[in-house]
């Protein structure tokens, strides 16, 4: 992997270690908490029936607890490489509808061959 990507990924990394305990907060603003895009996503899923969903980079877990909750009959994982902000989900217990196996941390980056 070229040094670039590297430091680019470490800055990242770093980032969000120093801002977990500020994360919520901080994107809060953001549309997943608006009701009518909720809606939207959800109401896809149901209607593709959707089997399986995989959340890369899923921060706190907070947006795979929902979803969860919402379609119960899902396998839903979530992977994400910072360890502060999955820490910071545990603590607020956003993988009680998540299963603890199916919240990772990972630290890979993958690249596909298209």
């Amino acid at each position: 992997m070229p040094g670039s990507y590297q430091a680019a990924i470490q800055m990242q990394r770093r980032y969000y270690t120093g801002t977990a305990a500020k994360y919520e907060c901080m994107h809060a603003q953001e549309s997943a908490d608006d009701p009518m895009t909720r809606k939207l996503i959800l109401s896809v899923l149901r209607m593709i029936d959707v089997n399986s969903l995989l959340d890369v980079g899923s921060a706190t877990g907070r947006g795979l607890q929902d979803l969860a909750v919402a379609l119960p009959a899902t396998l839903i994982c979530g992977v994400e490489p910072v360890a502060a902000l999955v820490q910071e989900g545990v603590a607020a217990g956003n993988n009680h509808a998540v299963a603890a196996s199916r919240f990772w941390r990972g630290t890979s980056v993958c690249r596909w061959k298209l």
